[in-house]
């Protein structure tokens, strides 16, 4: 099953589980793409998404998140967003009765050895470039063209690769990108969720190679706004491999047509 097949799969399915629950849960693309992957069945994925969605507006699980996040930033860590990853564990120990303590000793053990420091005292962002650097080096059809950082935001300029064309072009390269960016661009954006992480910069042709160049969104996990912030490894290497699994989906339904 590809991607696109097994999105399909879990919105029909949840189409008719919003109806018997006479509301709407939105689901997260990233952790879509990741269950996808891990070969999670679509009813699992959806079970869980209900479950950690409806315990994310419960009253009392909110004040134990709270006291989670005081805890972590005692350690130094000040949470922005607290990886999808840890949210669903700490669901996971509220479930199961744990006091406090223990998903936060869980919480720290994963965002040190999971989080990258940003020192944005290195002049033009070279720390930042050789630790994504050694993020996309074994993904295959991605290149990292540079970074971008301001106080609150990181940002990849990646380029990669959309398709490998079956004939030469038969027009010029301009009328080819044009009538690509046709219809490139909004199949990105109906198959992501958030649409404000990703902008795409141009195309390019080398030999039959199509590329796409992109700046992609890094969402900091812990920023004072100046110098010392931090992001998930492993959260980004998911995005980047979602994007790159869009672009072969997009590759396999629209190669004949451009």
């Amino acid at each position: 099953m590809e991607f696109l097949d097994y999105k399909q799969e879990v919105e029909k399915i949840m189409e008719r589980k919003a109806k018997h629950l006479n509301k709407d849960v939105k689901l997260n693309m990233e952790k879509m793409f990741e269950a996808y992957i891990n070969d999670v069945n679509p009813i699992d994925f959806i079970r869980s998404s209900i479950s950690l969605n409806e315990n994310s507006q419960n009253n009392e699980f909110s004040k134990y998140y709270d006291k989670i996040v005081r805890n972590v930033r005692t350690f130094g860590y000040n949470i922005i967003k607290m990886p999808r990853e840890l949210m669903e564990s700490v669901v996971n120990f509220y479930n199961e009765g744990y006091n406090a303590m223990v998903p936060t000793n869980y919480c720290l053990e994963q965002l040190k050895k999971n989080t990258i420091k940003v020192d944005k005292k290195k002049a033009d962002n070279i720390l930042l470039k050789n630790q994504l650097l050694l993020l996309v080096h074994d993904i295959d059809n991605c290149a990292l063209k540079g970074v971008e950082v301001t106080k609150t935001e990181a940002f990849a300029v990646l380029k990669i690769k959309i398709f490998e064309m079956r004939n030469e072009i038969n027009t010029d390269v301009k009328s080819y990108i044009k009538q690509l960016n046709k219809y490139f661009a909004p199949y990105v954006r109906q198959n992501v969720d958030n649409g404000s992480r990703i902008d795409i910069l141009g195309y390019s042709v080398n030999q039959r190679s199509v590329y796409a160049t992109v700046k992609l969104k890094i969402d900091f996990i812990d920023s004072d706004g100046f110098k010392n912030n931090q992001f998930s490894a492993k959260e980004t290497v998911n995005i980047i491999k979602m994007y790159i699994e869009i672009f072969r989906t997009f590759a396999e339904q629209y190669q004949s047509v451009i």
